[in-house]
């Protein structure tokens, strides 16, 4: 399979940010190898590897496939961000704690001498995120997910897109 980095940009489509997956592909971070709408590959990979379809992976399934198949998949990360990815603005936090729960389905399965660890951090960052979306903060751990923009990366970033907002789309202009 094949990942890349991808930039974030904010409710304007303003560059604010760049994810990249994680480099470690072990184990309970497999989950974060990708960034889910950059992955590619055969589509006999997909046929062999579906998703689960049990209901406690849901809204996590992307996580459990890639935790499920880390020991017998080669997934190579392109150093480029080829994605523009809205994350800032778009926060739900119902939907957060619906993927809390599929990860915690995840740990759960996966055992082993760290689970207490792996659930006390995914409790913690529960009541982070539940007291930040009270509080109307939860943008502030969304924006933290992505590396901070140099000036260097946000003029090629925006260069990049140009071309984008410039385009004339049929039927909308």
């Amino acid at each position: 399979l094949i990942g890349s980095w991808a930039y974030t940009i904010d409710q304007k489509s303003y560059p604010i940010g760049l994810r990249r997956g994680s480099i470690r592909d072990d184990g309970w971070r497999a989950r974060l190898r990708f960034i889910h709408p950059t992955v590619a590959g055969p589509a006999s990979w997909f046929r062999a590897n579906p998703y689960s379809e049990e209901a406690a992976f849901a809204r996590g399934e992307d996580a459990e496939l890639w935790v499920r198949t880390r020991a017998n998949t080669r997934r190579v990360i392109i150093p480029m961000a080829l994605l523009y990815y809205r994350e800032v603005g778009t926060y739900r936090h119902e939907a957060y704690k619906q993927t809390s729960l599929a990860l915690r389905a995840i740990i759960d399965r996966l055992g082993g001498r760290w689970w207490w660890l792996r659930r006390l951090r995914l409790a913690s960052s529960n009541t982070i995120m539940s007291v930040s979306h009270r509080l109307g903060l939860a943008d502030h751990w969304v924006r933290r997910r992505s590396a901070p923009l140099e000036a260097s990366q946000q003029m090629l970033a925006c260069d990049d897109l140009s071309p984008v907002f410039k385009a004339s789309i049929p039927g909308i202009g």
